[in-house]
């Protein structure tokens, strides 16, 4: 995962040397995952450019919805949308972004159960985050994918699950978990409230 993450982010790996990668999971039936993570973006880098692959164009406006509900949490532009990626553009670095949604239709040895990991490169020597991949792993009805994209987000802008069933970062998604609780808000503010209000 990491050396594939290495192929598409392009326009960085170069300059920066990957030091580390945190995996976040959305499943139905999971252990426990996520306790601790130190993992933050620098806010002088907000907002961060979420791209998402040409296979999920269909699935704009609810990319644009989650991408708003995490800003209108932190009451300042945490995200905003970035490109449409293609295969050649994030091969070959043409493309700008910081967050990128694509669409693979397996990885080996995955937990069935598992239906979206997010990987996030670290900067060397730092706890920043470089950036981050969404890997949707099997395409859902739009109100799952919708609650998966809002979850995964959160684990791109370094926030690990809750305990709290019907948090958005709880580690198992449901159509309904579309509203925050104060666990996820409480989360936000642990890493960001010197940028949010």
């Amino acid at each position: 995962m990491l050396s594939l993450s290495l192929l598409k982010k392009h326009f960085k790996w170069a300059a920066l040397l990957v030091i580390g990668f945190t995996v976040g999971v959305v499943g139905y039936s999971l252990s426990t995952h996520y306790t601790q993570d130190d993992h933050q973006w620098n806010t002088k880098e907000f907002p961060a450019f979420v791209a998402f692959d040409s296979t999920l164009s269909d699935k704009e406006d609810l990319i644009v919805r989650d991408i708003n509900r995490w800003n209108d949490l932190c009451g300042e532009p945490l995200l905003s949308l970035g490109p449409t990626l293609t295969s050649s553009t994030y091969v070959y670095g043409s493309v700008t972004y910081d967050v990128a949604i694509l669409l693979i239709n397996e990885i080996e040895n995955r937990d069935p159960d598992v239906v979206a990991v997010t990987s996030r490169a670290i900067k060397a020597n730092s706890t920043e985050i470089d950036y981050a991949y969404i890997d949707m792993l099997r395409t859902t009805p739009d109100t799952h994918i919708e609650a998966t994209i809002l979850h995964e987000l959160g684990h791109a802008l370094g926030l690990v699950h809750t305990t709290d069933p019907k948090s958005v970062m709880y580690i198992e998604t449901n159509p309904t978990k579309l509203n925050f609780t104060e666990q996820d808000k409480q989360q936000l503010l642990d890493k960001y409230g010197q940028y949010c209000h």
